[in-house]
């Protein structure tokens, strides 16, 4: 079981500098990245009004 220590804009900032910087990613790092992007999805610009619209998206 993964333990959640980040809260979700620490979460996006990773994934953020992980794109930015690994040439490749693993596919463990991708189904990862994938699940946490597809839970927050629907939810995220409404509970973030002060953030772009569609952030999430952009990933």
């Amino acid at each position: 079981m993964k333990l959640r220590f980040f809260n979700i804009d620490q979460k996006l900032h990773r994934i953020e500098n992980m794109l930015d910087y690994e040439k490749e990613l693993t596919d463990e790092q991708f189904r990862n990245t994938e699940e946490f992007l597809m839970e927050i999805k629907d939810t995220y610009d409404e509970n973030h009004p002060n953030r772009s619209a569609g952030r999430i998206y952009t990933f």
